[in-house]
């Protein structure tokens, strides 16, 4: 029976350590994912206002450019709203936990975590770890949902910026 136990410790240790594992790589990439896509959307910008040369009163004085602009604006500084909500998600973590960085500075110095640590069974370690997975993909879950939302709003900011171009060809507008 005791061999048995072990095994089955043994067993969702492991299982625990695959699933955290999974998930910091998840976020990991949705970090990555998220960095690349905001260097694209301050790319876009960059494009946006070296190609569209137009002055102010142009600008203003056309209530189409006026709306598009703004809407292109708008849209991609949402979009990149969005970056930074995937970068740095809300979500926080349990307090007593022992894992968090936050919870284990609660410990007066690293004796004191460590006598904290040492102290919990195995059973009770192997709980904070799968309570860790489930937090970690809140977490997750989060980043992921900003990320679609800062595509969403991104695709319609260049998209709103493909009509504007379309528009000043079209009614021989000059710019860039």
């Amino acid at each position: 029976m005791g061999e048995t136990t072990t095994n089955s410790q043994e067993f969702k240790s492991k299982f625990a350590e695959f699933v955290h594992k999974y998930i910091q790589d998840s976020i990991v990439r949705a970090d990555q994912k998220c960095t690349i896509f905001f260097t694209f959307i301050l790319f876009t910008f960059l494009y946006i206002f070296d190609r569209l040369k137009l002055p102010i009163s142009e600008i203003k004085s056309d209530p189409y450019i006026l709306v598009f602009f703004l809407l292109v604006i708008i849209l991609l500084a949402i979009s990149i709203i969005f970056s930074f909500l995937t970068i740095f998600p809300k979500l926080g973590g349990s307090s007593d936990n022992l894992i968090y960085w936050e919870s284990i500075l609660v410990s007066n110095n690293k004796e004191a975590y460590y006598e904290k640590l040492n102290n919990k069974p195995f059973e009770e370690l192997l709980k904070l770890k799968i309570i860790n997975c489930y937090e970690l993909s809140l977490i997750c879950r989060q980043k992921y949902r900003n990320l679609k939302k800062s595509i969403f709003f991104a695709v319609c900011g260049v998209v709103s910026f493909m009509f504007l171009q379309l528009y000043l060809i079209i009614f021989n507008v000059s710019s860039g």
